[in-house]
């Protein structure tokens, strides 16, 4: 059995989810935490947090191996699917745009 390690969870719920063995209550909404769990449980965990109705959008290993080392996260990206006016999430490897408008 592999060690823990802390992960990083980026998710949207259609509802309040409650998750009492991680003392855990995710707000209906875009919600953003990190755990410390055993590598091998992180599927398992998807897996209940997508069957109470709660999509998925990132997770990332903050320690370790599999800690992600690439470029910084740089430019606002548009959630696929969101109905949220103005929801972003940032996403890795792209560039500034530095023609974007600023300002009303």
């Amino acid at each position: 059995m592999a060690t823990s390690g802390y992960y990083s969870f980026h998710v949207f719920a259609t509802r309040e989810v409650a998750v009492p063995a991680l003392n855990l209550l995710l707000d209906q909404g875009t919600n953003a935490f990190t755990l410390n769990l055993p590598p091998e449980s992180i599927e398992d965990f998807k897996a209940y947090l997508t069957a109470e109705g709660v999509r998925v959008i990132q997770v990332n290993r903050l320690d370790g191996e599999e800690t992600f080392h690439g470029a910084p996260l740089l430019i606002e990206a548009p959630i696929p699917g969101d109905t949220a006016a103005g929801h972003r999430v940032l996403r890795a490897g792209t560039a500034a745009d530095t023609h974007r408008p600023t300002g009303g």
